[in-house]
């Protein structure tokens, strides 16, 4: 499967430009911390001017936060740099994975990041005290473009250089390993649908290899979604997904694991038909079902025979949407819940894409599905040729409710319709806390503009709390079918300013939380004005105040894809000790 192309309104189509990309922009100073206060005094909630609208500077500003850093580095946060307080009750570590290397100088230049390769970040907190670690996954086509000092092994979003020679490459494609990342069993793991896992060291993040998971993938890739589960008995499964071509139909694995590595429960498949092609991207769990969507796409035969095999479109291009045809439900029962034994059960939706789930849950015996869909998807934009008219067309990503009748077989289109919040989202994420169970808040990046005529849209400027019942739509008064009352929907949004870019949120439970949403949101913002990035953090039971605390870094992060939390504080015996001196030189390597 692809990688995901949602955060960027660039899909596909990625060709070597002979331009060098800039992969060292300057470092900003260090910033003086201002007095403690919350939210800090430096990171007010941005206003939004009346009649705002994106630019050929907005969009330039974002695509090329998307960038090659070739520095490896491990250092502790100066306090000097800190705005705010980070709340000394976080000990744990943010685990962050992007493509970080873009570029082997002219004429080897990617202008479609998604095959660039996979860079890990650890963030490790602990006492108000932050140290930082990054490092590439040292993959087979990593190391073998190193050792070229080029591209050379075959990729999905991006065309082989070497002009017009032929092309006959149907894979197995280079597994960037750039997209997910999960701490679990002692490792750190890293995802991306065109292969196996790779396994890294949770503290030094040295790559190990690629991992099996303990011999339970027998065959195909595992995809870069999963989902922690949080079970009744108090404890958590790791549940993934992959799917293995069989023609044009797709088999769906599901896979649960045991914290300690072993497997929870016997795996499950299910055949797609016509899913060869389906993009499942991602995918959510019950307590009874796992969740899938089937995305209406083909393969466009006449550009894969005369541009694919000439090198005048990659392997992306050739995928097209079925505009008008129906996205499909998959809902197959777990093993050992209520419906183990049953078929799956396979319900159309209304036409769209979707690449990210918000989270299922199931309710007054319905199933329910929050989900981003768009009404269409395309791969032939790059970041050379998008402009601001992308944010006028339909790749809009839209907060939708789906309400399922399992025994019925039917969708309530009335609750679907419509989207819940007028402003586009992306990259959604929930408390660990309801995973899998009925949630009344939901996070994510959020478009600066909120447009209810859904003709406008933008990129993620900000953070959105997304505030909605759980029952809203899926509980009826006795009158009819349930219906959505979009007016009990709120909005909690901070907007970080103009040239600026927050990457996916994390939440981070605050230990005995009394609520749902008793906690912090923490991500990475690209300052595209200083060519930093900082790290910030938010109450999550009041977004608009702003940041309590902000990590100004002394240097660029990569627009990244996905990331996690975890509770382990991901650092060595005397590793602060073991650090480059505070505030000092931090690299301590440079890859080509």
């Amino acid at each position: 499967m692809l990688a995901n192309a949602r955060s960027l309104p660039c899909c596909a189509g990625a060709r070597r430009a002979s331009r060098q990309a800039d992969a060292r922009r300057p470092r900003a100073a260090p910033v003086r911390a201002q007095a403690a206060s919350s939210p800090v005094a430096g990171a007010p909630n941005a206003e939004v001017p009346e009649g705002y609208e994106v630019t050929q500077q907005t969009v330039h500003d974002f695509v090329h936060g998307y960038r090659t850093l070739r520095d490896e580095m491990h250092y502790e946060v100066d306090p000097a740099w800190i705005e705010g307080e980070i709340p000394k009750e976080i000990t744990g570590t943010l685990l962050r994975n992007g493509p970080a290397l873009l570029d082997y100088g002219p004429g080897e230049r990617l202008n479609q990041p998604f095959d660039g390769d996979g860079m890990a970040w650890s963030f490790a907190f602990r006492d108000g005290r932050v140290v930082v670690r990054n490092k590439f996954v040292r993959t087979k086509g990593f190391l073998e473009d190193q050792a070229a000092g080029k591209f050379v092994a075959p990729s999905v979003f991006s065309t082989p250089s070497g002009g017009l020679a032929l092309n006959l490459e149907f894979g197995p494609f280079k597994n960037p390993a750039n997209t997910g990342i999960l701490h679990w069993n002692g490792e750190v793991l890293t995802f991306n649908e065109s292969g196996l896992p790779h396994a890294l060291d949770p503290i030094t993040l040295d790559t190990k290899g690629e991992t099996d998971l303990g011999g339970a993938i027998k065959e195909g890739p595992f995809h870069a979604h999963y989902r922690i589960v949080p079970e009744a008995d108090g404890r958590r499964t790791f549940v993934g997904v992959g799917v293995v071509q069989r023609g044009l139909d797709g088999e769906i694995v599901l896979y649960e694991f045991n914290e300690d590595g072993t497997r929870a429960r016997p795996g499950v498949s299910h055949v797609a038909k016509g899913g060869g092609l389906g993009f499942f991207h991602d995918m959510c769990v019950t307590e009874n079902y796992y969740v899938l969507v089937q995305n209406p796409t083909t393969l466009d035969l006449w550009k894969l025979a005369t541009e694919y095999i000439t090198n005048r479109a990659c392997l992306a291009e050739c995928i097209v949407a079925q505009d008008g045809k129906p996205m499909k439900l998959i809902a197959i029962p777990r093993p050992g819940g209520a419906a183990a034994g049953k078929e799956a059960v396979e319900i159309e939706m209304d036409p769209g894409f979707v690449f990210h789930h918000v989270n299922a849950y199931e309710l007054g015996g319905s199933l329910v599905l929050d989900t981003l869909p768009s009404p269409t998807i395309s791969f032939e934009n790059n970041m050379d040729s998008v402009g601001p008219e992308f944010y006028e067309g339909q790749q809009r990503t839209e907060y939708r409710r789906y309400v399922f009748d399992l025994e019925a077989r039917t969708l309530n289109e009335a609750v679907c319709g419509w989207p819940l919040v007028p402003r586009t989202v992306e990259f959604p994420i929930v408390a660990p806390s309801v995973v899998g169970r009925p949630h009344t808040h939901a996070y994510a990046g959020c478009s600066a503009i909120a447009d209810g005529t859904r003709s406008r849209f933008g990129p993620n400027q900000g953070w959105v709390k997304i505030t909605c019942d759980p029952a809203n739509g899926v509980v009826s008064d006795g009158a009819g079918p349930a219906v959505c009352d979009r007016a009990a929907v709120k909005e909690d949004v901070w907007l970080a300013g103009p040239r600026r870019f927050p990457m996916e949120p994390a939440f981070v439970p605050r230990r005995g939380a009394a609520s749902e949403d008793d906690g912090w949101l923490m991500g990475l913002v690209h300052d595209a004005e200083t060519q930093t990035a900082d790290l910030c953090i938010l109450d999550a039971k009041d977004l608009a105040a702003g940041p309590v605390a902000r990590v100004r870094l002394p240097h660029a992060v990569p627009m990244q894809l996905h990331g996690s939390w975890t509770d382990a504080h991901l650092v060595g015996e005397g590793d602060g000790a073991a650090a480059p001196a505070v505030g000092g030189p931090h690299v301590v390597n440079r890859v080509r």
